[in-house]
């Protein structure tokens, strides 16, 4: 197969651009569903504009030229790039840790290069860059087949690693697409750049590390190779395919958390950390170690994530350590001792209407980030402004805010905006003490939760 297909070059496709695309503009210029990014930090990948703006809407396709520090982002809808264009118009973007700028572009659509094509279809060509661990068909498929079934699959190793990959529909491929796009297949490294094929059929001539049909009697997944942890998509649902620990015994959905003090932390608290990283279904303070707390979480990643993102948070002048349990639940306790404010040590959160990750669309709506000292806030009364955030914060208990942001015009149902706070460690306690408070009107709760790119603050906009 390798000499069949040709393979697609690390070059830039060739992009035809005016001085005045460059400089223009963005309220002067026609929409379009491709966006021009300036000021881009050099060492910026694809990944990283996809972590970044793929709150807007899905993005379809995304070039970057490092020496020029820009890039061109084509959304899938016209009403992503508009909603992009006009947040950064009044907002900070960070991209790569660097504020970046943009625009519509006077482009129409960026062109593709090699095995890539604009046409959806069945067939997905997976480029994976800075690769540092061994990858082969069995790997690509268990990323893939959490989103879809995988038919076939075949590796062209050269230049860069790519992988062909078929499903049973353009649909399936599609929805893969979008859950996988931009993700570490390992913390940190292995990073995939998802786009349609050209081709409508991967070739398989042989069952090997680089080529594998599924659809064989008796293919199976390979057999000898160890079983990955579920996928789990960053910025874009409650699976980024990432291995960010080993395996452990157990089903690698509990962990444990240390250096827990019971007369500032309860599972209240902690659930409002967590929540961000993935469905929390049990919290239980341990009755025999005071300073220890086990969760359980809805999938073995979300449980990595909330180690990866959560390590070492500070608050209420604790440090706490996140560990993988070898616990695969946490069991149910009939009558749970009282912690000293009063709150029962276990709580059971599994039918919970809080959670975020319950269907694709809500995890599409979720970007995993770490702690930073700016809270986003959402789904507050319409009516909601700067005097009645700082009363929700105070009358919580949570530190004085340093500043108030209300988003304008962005609904006539509900109300969002930002918070900044005079440290991390006060946007954590504002965080745990503040999250899911109930406010009264009939839209009804205010929900917060910290964003932050490369320790650089980040606006987002509305997930609700």
């Amino acid at each position: 197969m390798d000499s069949e297909l040709p393979l697609a070059k690390e070059s830039i496709p060739p992009i035809k651009r005016s001085r005045h695309d460059e400089l223009a503009d963005s309220t002067k210029l026609e929409p379009s569903i491709v966006v021009h990014v300036r000021n881009l930090n050099p060492k910026a990948m694809e990944a990283d504009l996809i972590d970044a703006l793929g709150t807007f809407g899905f993005i379809a396709y995304v070039t970057v030229v490092p020496a020029l520090k820009m890039a061109l982002v084509e959304f899938e809808e016209i009403e992503a790039a508009r909603a992009c264009v006009t947040f950064a118009a009044t907002n900070f973007i960070p991209v790569a840790g660097d504020v970046a700028m943009f625009n519509y572009s006077t482009s129409q659509h960026i062109q593709r290069l090699g095995f890539e094509s604009r046409t959806p279809c069945k067939v997905l060509v997976l480029t994976v860059y800075n690769v540092q661990r061994p990858l082969d068909v069995h790997v690509i498929s268990r990323v893939c087949e959490p989103h879809a079934k995988v038919l076939r699959i075949a590796i062209v190793r050269k230049s860069l690693m790519q992988a062909l990959v078929e499903f049973e529909s353009a649909e399936s491929a599609k929805k893969v697409k979008h859950a996988i796009n931009g993700a570490d297949i390992y913390s940190g490294c292995c990073t995939l750049k998802v786009e349609f094929a050209k081709p409508d059929h991967v070739k398989v001539t042989r069952q090997d590390a680089n080529q594998w049909d599924f659809t064989l009697s008796g293919a199976g997944k390979g057999g000898a190779l160890r079983s990955l942890p579920s996928t789990h998509q960053g910025g874009y649902g409650d699976a980024e395919p990432s291995a960010h620990y080993p395996p452990v015994e157990g089903n690698g959905r509990v962990l444990m958390i240390y250096g827990i003090d019971r007369e500032k932390l309860n599972c209240e608290k902690l659930y409002n950390l967590l929540c961000q990283y993935g469905n929390v279904l049990r919290i239980r303070f341990m009755a025999s170690k005071k300073d220890t707390a086990i969760v359980e979480l809805g999938t073995p990643t979300a449980a990595g994530n909330a180690i990866k993102y959560l390590q070492g948070i500070t608050l209420f002048g604790l440090t706490l350590q996140l560990k993988p349990s070898i616990q695969s639940a946490v069991r149910d306790v009939v009558d749970p001792f009282d912690l000293p404010d009063g709150s029962p040590s276990f709580r059971d959160y599994s039918m919970s209407g809080l959670h975020r990750f319950s269907t694709p669309d809500e995890a599409a709506r979720n970007r995993l980030v770490y702690p930073t000292k700016m809270l986003h806030w959402y789904n507050a009364p319409a009516s909601m402004d700067e005097e009645k955030i700082k009363q929700v914060f105070a009358e919580r208990g949570a530190p004085e805010l340093k500043s108030v942001t209300v988003f304008v015009g962005r609904s006539e149902k509900s109300s969002s905006g930002i918070v900044e706070l005079e440290s991390i460690e006060k946007a954590n306690e504002a965080l745990a003490l503040v999250n899911h408070t109930p406010v009264v009107s009939k839209v009804g709760k205010v929900f917060t939760s910290g964003k932050c790119i490369h320790g650089k603050d980040f606006f987002e906009s509305d997930a609700d």
